[in-house]
């Protein structure tokens, strides 16, 4: 159960919206104000995280369709890291922390992102709560990185996004060879 809370934790680094709106409640209000913000993106999340399943599990009942939504989940995998290496010289910044739901419900990537995870582990349940613990866990220290040393977030935000996303390319390409 490693691996799955290690890609929560890399799928959480490269921050999207709903990420920086986290960071920022919690930078600009405190941990009282982050901890809401991210129960609100996980009731999104969980929800994404369930319709993903259902789509797995009744797209999957066709062995030509389960592997088909495995190579969707690798393409994704590699085209995610590879936006995340292109995009690493950049730091992306929210003008004004907005509801971290209305971020999250409005991001489609999320969805996706669950799609690919629930493929990847092929449903197993486990990997996928494991998954979700490692986000959160990610999110968490994002938190109190922001409240205690809010300089050391953005200064190394490229170095974060070039790692992880080199990760997503990886575990792609690995996944690649175990289905040829």
């Amino acid at each position: 159960m490693i691996l799955p809370a290690l890609l929560g934790v890399a799928s959480t680094l490269p921050l999207g919206p709903a990420g920086y709106s986290i960071v920022e409640n919690s930078m600009n209000y405190g941990m009282r104000k982050g901890i809401k913000s991210l129960m609100e993106l996980q009731v999104v999340e969980l929800c994404y995280l369930s319709l993903g399943f259902v789509f797995f599990k009744v797209l999957s009942a066709s062995p030509l369709i389960q592997t088909s939504l495995e190579w969707v989940a690798l393409v994704f995998l590699i085209c995610f890291g590879g936006m995340l290496l292109s995009e690493s010289k950049k730091v992306t910044k929210n003008s004004r922390a907005k509801s971290t739901w209305m971020w999250a419900i409005l991001n489609p990537g999320i969805l996706l992102l669950y799609i690919s995870v629930v493929a990847y582990f092929k449903g197993d349940l486990l990997s996928l709560i494991s998954f979700q613990l490692g986000s959160i866990v990610a999110i968490s220290a994002l938190m109190t990185v922001a409240i205690y040393k809010r300089e050391l977030l953005t200064t190394k935000i490229v170095l974060i996004k070039k790692i992880i996303g080199g990760l997503f390319i990886c575990l792609g390409t690995f996944k690649f060879i175990i289905i040829i």
